[in-house]
């Protein structure tokens, strides 16, 4: 947990995981680049930084081996630049979970959550340059991002891929399109009112 702190993060850090949520209580900054992004995977992912459980091939990760990175009511102003996100969202949770904060995410790869990519309760946001994919999900809220209770999200620049559902936007939520946003027809897109992206 990262409480009344700001917590800064450098290129080329991994942070494997087989549970436990990172909870943000203070500001996470995460400062990867185009050549050694940040990484937050599976404790089973022997793609980035090697074999760490020593298993050799006997186990392979998999959408849901960790939960979430959770952004609190009581998180400041914090952003995600160049990471790559993946396997998480176990337990029914958004992996990267923003509750009533400010969180931008740029130049990130979002992929293979088992339940959503990104969960805006009630926060704002900026999202730029994304690729989400393969978030697999298995009801109507599931897939690349899910907002609700007055979320204001304006997306720009990001492609969709292969997710359970593109994006889901509840009534009273904000969705504004900033252009060149790329959602192939497996990526339905699902706004209440209809048509808030095309």
């Amino acid at each position: 947990s990262v409480r009344d702190k700001t917590f800064t993060v450098q290129p080329g850090a991994i942070f494997k995981n087989s549970s436990s949520p990172i909870i943000i209580d203070g500001a996470l900054w995460v400062l990867g680049s185009r050549d050694d992004p940040v990484v937050f995977t599976s404790l089973k992912d022997d793609s980035y930084g090697g074999d760490t459980n020593n298993d050799g091939s006997a186990t392979s990760p998999a959408p849901g081996d960790w939960s979430q990175i959770y952004f609190s009511p009581t998180a400041t102003s914090s952003s995600i630049s160049y990471a790559v996100i993946r396997y998480g969202g176990a337990r029914s949770t958004g992996m990267i979970t923003v509750d009533s904060a400010r969180v931008d995410v740029n130049n990130s790869v979002i992929e293979k959550s088992a339940y959503q990519g990104l969960h805006f309760i009630g926060a704002v946001s900026n999202l730029n340059g994304l690729t989400i994919r393969d978030n697999v999900g298995s009801n109507d809220i599931n897939g690349g991002i899910h907002l609700e209770n007055n979320s204001r999200v304006t997306i720009s620049n990001s492609i969709f891929r292969n997710n359970y559902f593109g994006i889901v936007a509840d009534g009273s939520s904000a969705l504004i399109d900033g252009g060149g946003v790329d959602i192939d027809g497996s990526n339905e897109v699902r706004t209440s009112p209809p048509g808030l992206l095309p």
